[in-house]
């Protein structure tokens, strides 16, 4: 996992291959985890999540998690369909916010490209979350939990917790399939043309 702030994201290159993937085995129980530094600055209002999967189908393994006895985040497919979730719920799982794709991504010989770009600050609601798959902007969204986060919310992405790739925070849901070029970049909402091919 690559972390970085908004100004030094990767340029773009001409000629791409996805290399490096890690393969996931949801029977093996693997994920990556990291913890922030309690004095981390990072972004909680502000960030984008952009990664490549390869999916082994149907499998509702997260491709992001992160949470506490309070709020908890996670990032992935649910359901049989293949639709991508972004959502946010309290300890007792109720809905701080969510959205998920009408459209489904389940094609188990394909790579996708996945950006979720968040900007809490933003005045209308519908430019606080916005998602691209290879390319495209999704405008055909479902809410799940409210839709839009209220304006200035301080999401629990980015928050001073373990940061999980590839589980619901060690405790289930774990990935099955291959994931590639994985970045979160706090402070600044990116498109999908900022992360070079698509």
């Amino acid at each position: 996992m690559a972390i970085f702030p908004g100004s030094a994201i990767p340029s773009a290159v001409s000629d791409y291959e996805i290399d490096n993937s890690l393969r996931f085995n949801d029977d093996d129980s693997a994920y990556l985890s990291s913890t922030p530094p309690a004095d981390s600055t990072a972004g909680r209002k502000t960030w984008t999540l952009s990664w490549w999967e390869k999916k082994a189908f149907p499998n509702n393994g997260y491709v992001y998690s992160q949470g506490t006895s309070g709020n908890n985040i996670f990032i992935g497919p649910n359901g049989s369909n293949g639709e991508l979730w972004v959502r946010e719920i309290t300890s007792s799982g109720e809905d701080v916010w969510g959205w998920k794709t009408d459209s489904f991504y389940r094609d188990p010989s394909a790579w996708y490209h996945f950006v979720v770009a968040v900007d809490t600050t933003q005045a209308t609601s519908t430019d606080r979350v916005k998602i691209y798959i290879n390319g495209v902007q999704q405008t055909s969204l479902t809410s799940v939990g409210g839709g839009a986060p209220s304006q200035d919310l301080e999401t629990e992405l980015n928050n001073n917790t373990t940061r999980y790739i590839g589980t619901y925070k060690a405790s289930g849901s774990y990935k099955d399939g291959y994931l590639a070029e994985f970045y979160l970049i706090d402070g600044t909402a990116y498109d999908a043309d900022s992360f070079g091919a698509n």
